[in-house]
């Protein structure tokens, strides 16, 4: 991979102010606020079913665009936050920093609890390829989250 060196310069047009910083950033990245982001992809997952009661579980999962060098870390935001440092963004606006896979819900039902697992062993983690999303209810009855997902390899 080629390595960009030099000053970001960007104009303020409302406030008239020229601003720069340096910044180190591989070819096709994107900086905000001096912070490097790679190509990010987004996409969206689901899953709903009618639990039985109490720890019920389902599964659904994300595929990646490709194969990715290395493993991201994953970070699921549920619908009340909080946010983290990694992935600061929203079900509305995803965003995630780079080697993040982050997981913004935007509707949340009766869920008891949310695990990430890997698509080739189904141990806790991520795989270059894609994660496997655990949802468990919380107690009989209808049990649904949705989302929007955003990775930056």
């Amino acid at each position: 991979m080629r390595t960009i060196t030099g000053y970001f310069v960007f104009w303020l047009a409302f406030a008239s102010v020229f601003c720069s910083f340096p910044f180190n950033a591989e070819a096709g990245d994107v900086i905000i606020n001096g912070m490097s982001f790679g190509p990010t992809y987004y996409g969206s997952f689901e899953k709903s079913f009618a639990s039985a009661g109490l720890d019920d579980a389902e599964m659904t999962s994300i595929s990646f665009p490709g194969v990715l060098e290395t493993a991201p870390i994953a970070q699921w935001i549920p619908l009340a936050g909080p946010t983290t440092a990694y992935c600061t963004g929203t079900a509305v606006s995803p965003t995630a920093a780079k080697g993040y896979l982050c997981l913004y819900e935007s509707v949340s039902s009766n869920i008891g609890g949310r695990l990430i697992a890997t698509a080739s062993s189904y141990t806790l983690g991520t795989d270059k390829t894609g994660v496997i999303l655990y949802i468990s209810a919380a107690a009989a009855g209808p049990t649904r989250v949705i989302g929007r997902w955003a990775l930056t390899p």
